[in-house]
């Protein structure tokens, strides 16, 4: 299904639209990630961001970092720095944008990865300010992720 997923992809711009093309490419890295091919996922992720740039259609590029540092994270989880200055560029678009849930997601993944790295206070530090933005009364999944692991830093 990947290769078709492509195949579309490169037919659609052919006709020369390129709107929501980096979303697009997203949701092809997620597939290929999904398959086994984080290194594909990868270079479909810098193919989406150059494509963003070049056409200033920029909205969902925390999501894209977001992605990014998962990917690095997945495949080579020596190299966390990398994976934190994507998480980093991904909080910073997000709260560019004043997306909270995008804030909120991308700060959940990090403050993770430095649980795993023994920084607590920093993971604490990032999450429950966003996660204070948010009424009691929502329930989203990542409000429930955002308690838990603030729970866990305790």
């Amino acid at each position: 299904g990947l290769a078709e997923v492509r195949t579309g992809l490169d037919d659609f711009e052919q006709t020369g639209a390129g709107i929501r093309l980096p979303y697009y490419l997203s949701l092809l890295a997620e597939g290929e990630n999904h398959a086994g091919q984080p290194k594909k996922a990868l270079v479909t992720v810098d193919q989406a961001l150059q494509r963003a740039n070049a056409s200033g259609e920029k909205w969902h590029n925390a999501d894209l970092f977001r992605l990014k540092a998962q990917l690095l994270l997945h495949m080579k989880p020596s190299k966390s720095n990398d994976a934190e200055i994507a998480f980093q560029q991904a909080l910073k678009i997000a709260r560019k944008q004043g997306c909270k849930a995008r804030e909120l997601q991308t700060a959940i993944e990090l403050g993770q990865l430095w649980q795993s790295q023994g920084r607590q206070r920093e993971a604490h530090d990032l999450v429950a300010p966003i996660y204070g933005c948010f009424p009691n009364s929502s329930n989203s999944v990542y409000l429930k992720n955002a308690k838990s692991l603030l729970e866990e830093l305790r």
